[in-house]
């Protein structure tokens, strides 16, 4: 995937609300009562006070959904200072005690840079107790080729035998695209950097759907990191639906307001938008389903982080001089195609980015985020710069339009003026509306960036062995670092 992120709007007054920025919905059916002179009182104050039951009973109105975001996706992001390590840990005192529960958890990656530092802060860490029962492979930054390599070899860095999963070698339906070779390399990792070849990994023989299927036959509690495209998993729903009902997704993709491939769209959803769109459409809420007494679920739970809030986890040039000072071997070996991952951004002016990390940072511990239930779409089968748009519908009015359709709206509110309907019945409409169809997804809105820049780098130097002669890949000159980075676009 990649870290590129366009700008936020700045339009906005920050300190202002996300609420505040749109019209009160009182001061909404205020003006549209001024301009229905000629309506009868009585259906206009029936359509108010049905809208007003709905949003208490449903507690779905903006200013719920909305106001538990400390910092909302119209905000621009916390920029983390240019400090040394002294200065990051004076904010290790305020970090939340770590849940106690061990994790279960498959990995589901297409490495990449930032996939592979994500892969390594997953393992040396020791604040959270996981078990990783499988990483499994996804084309999307590079071939399935290259992607099952680099896993193998940050497996092999990592001295670990977690087994390793060949999965999908290209979307359902689109063509692998090649635009990530200019983010990560053509091999995922920037291979010139190191002076052996990347050697080939010798994954599992099982595919990735019978692995999935396997382990949730298996396994309870299970927690599926997807840092890829979706491809794997919604070929896995497909092969063994039941078994997904309790199963905790956290899928790295989609945006509300933000994009980093197309002016509308996130990599991983346009990479492969039929298998994001199945993904969604086959997910549910716990908390949606909290509402409707008797329904079992019959797939997999989501949550999302989408662009809005993952490029808020940047990196700044003290990231590299602290990883460098206290990271483990494995970091260390990532350390040369980190830095030029860092150099295609900066040397473009835009920011660096660590979305995986931020994803499996939160995906372990949800108090370092803020989600919201969510109705999310994404669209396939459109233009290409379209395709893979993530539709996420936050506010009641938001949800409403998204399930009824024009159609539906429309026929309600010719009703509610020319048929005389009941307060009662008016909210039984839109209620019925919201329950035709609950909330699929939990939407990341916001992350505590500082709080996971802090434990990212914690957990890289957890578990560092005793230092040694440097090898192949370790950079020892960081003040000087852009001299060793290979830059195959660089101009003479």
């Amino acid at each position: 995937m990649t870290s590129s992120s366009s700008p936020r709007p700045q339009n906005v007054p920050a300190e202002l609300s996300y609420p505040r920025r749109q019209p009160a919905i009182g001061e909404v059916l205020q003006a549209s009562r001024r301009r229905a002179v000629d309506a009868p009182r009585s259906l206009v104050s029936a359509a108010l006070f049905a809208l007003f039951f709905a949003l208490v009973v449903t507690l779905l109105s903006s200013e719920h959904a909305l106001a538990q975001a400390p910092r909302n996706f119209r905000i621009p992001p916390y920029v983390l200072p240019d400090v040394e390590s002294s200065e990051a840990e004076a904010d290790a005192a305020a970090l939340p005690d770590s849940p106690a529960a061990a994790r279960k958890v498959i990995v589901d990656t297409d490495p990449g840079v930032d996939d592979a530092a994500a892969l390594i802060w997953l393992f040396t860490q020791d604040r959270y107790e996981v078990d990783v029962l499988g990483v499994v492979t996804v084309a999307g930054n590079s071939t399935i080729t290259n992607t099952t390599n680099n896993a193998g070899l940050i497996l092999d860095w990592l001295g670990v035998s977690t087994p390793l999963i060949r999965g999908a070698d290209g979307p359902l339906l689109q063509s692998l695209t090649l635009v990530q070779w200019l983010i990560h390399g053509p091999d995922g990792l920037w291979s010139p950097l190191y002076p052996d070849p990347t050697p080939e990994a010798i994954p599992d023989s099982v595919d990735a759907p019978a692995f999935y299927c396997e382990q949730l036959a298996l396994e309870t509690g299970v927690l599926v990191l997807a840092l890829g495209p979706l491809t794997n998993i919604a070929l896995a729903i497909e092969a063994c639906p039941t078994l997904w009902q309790d199963v905790e997704i956290v899928s790295l993709g989609g945006g509300k307001f933000m994009s980093n491939q197309t002016p509308v769209t996130e990599f991983n959803y346009w990479q492969d938008p039929e298998a994001a769109a199945k993904v969604v459409s086959h997910s549910i809420s716990s908390e949606a389903l909290a509402f409707m007494e008797g329904m079992e679920p019959i797939s997999p739970t989501l949550q999302i982080v989408p662009v809005d809030s993952f490029a808020q986890f940047e990196i700044q040039p003290s990231t590299m001089r602290q990883i460098e000072k206290t990271g483990g071997p494995a970091i260390q070996n990532l350390l040369p195609a980190l830095m030029t991952y860092d150099f295609t951004f900066s040397s473009q002016g835009e920011a660096s980015t660590l979305p995986d990390v931020s994803a499996a940072i939160y995906a372990l511990d949800n108090r370092l985020g803020t989600a919201q239930s969510a109705q999310v779409e994404v669209l396939a089968g459109v233009p290409e710069v379209a395709r893979g748009q993530s539709v996420i519908g936050l506010t009641f009015i938001e949800k409403i339009v998204m399930i009824a359709g024009d159609a539906g709206m429309s026929a309600l509110t010719f009703r509610i003026f020319n048929e005389g309907l009941t307060d009662e019945q008016v909210a039984a409409e839109m209620g019925a509306i919201l329950f035709s169809r609950p909330d699929n997804a939990m939407v990341v809105t916001d992350i505590d960036a500082r709080r996971m820049h802090t434990i990212f780098l914690q957990g890289l130097r957890q578990r560092r062995a005793t230092p040694t002669s440097e090898g192949p890949g370790v950079v020892s000159e960081m003040e000087d670092y852009e001299n060793h980075l290979f830059v195959p676009f660089a101009s003479d």
